[in-house]
């Protein structure tokens, strides 16, 4: 895929437009998941595929602690801004932006050290293979799961609003 349909990619700048400075996290994601769904087919290739598009087309959001999620306010904007510059042909900038804002909203960050560079904040998923919960450093990738052991090779998923309250991580008062 050398560029997006121009109607499609149009559609999706008219939806984030609606967006405002007072939009939430989960308005944001529940606009890109949409947008993704309505589009699954002309969305799986390319970088869209290298990406990993289809956990995100597949995954149940209402699971997740988007209540929990790193957004800020001043972010909505810059999102809409960013999204409104692209056209159809960004295809990668596009997905790579799109990927990281949906993790973002998703995964959450607490505070941990990083035994690799000290940075003290740590984004929290569930190993697919283990059970685990995995924490992985903001800063530079390093990985590690709960039990301290360093992450060789796994396929991490985004831990769910359950998950993160049994392990303490939430209040499920807070969720």
């Amino acid at each position: 895929m050398r560029k997006l349909p121009k109607s499609i990619w149009i559609d999706f700048q008219r939806s984030v437009s609606g967006l405002n400075d007072k939009s939430s996290p989960r308005e944001v994601l529940e606009t890109v998941l949409n947008w993704l769904r309505n589009n699954e087919e002309m969305l799986s290739d390319g970088p869209f595929a290298a990406y990993g598009f289809g956990r995100f087309i597949a995954m149940d959001e209402h699971k997740l602690p988007v209540q929990h999620s790193s957004m800020i306010p001043s972010d909505i904007p810059h999102f809409r801004d960013i999204i409104l510059r692209y056209n159809e042909y960004d295809l990668e900038p596009i997905a790579r932006f799109l990927s990281d804002t949906i993790e973002e909203i998703v995964v959450l960050q607490v505070a941990r050290p990083c035994q690799n560079c000290g940075f003290n904040s740590m984004k929290v998923y569930t190993s697919s293979f283990t059970g685990l919960l995995a924490f992985e450093c903001s800063v530079c990738g390093y990985a590690e799961y709960s039990n301290g052991v360093k992450i060789q090779s796994d396929r991490l998923d985004f831990a769910d609003t359950l998950t993160l309250e049994a392990a303490g991580l939430l209040s499920a008062s807070n969720a």
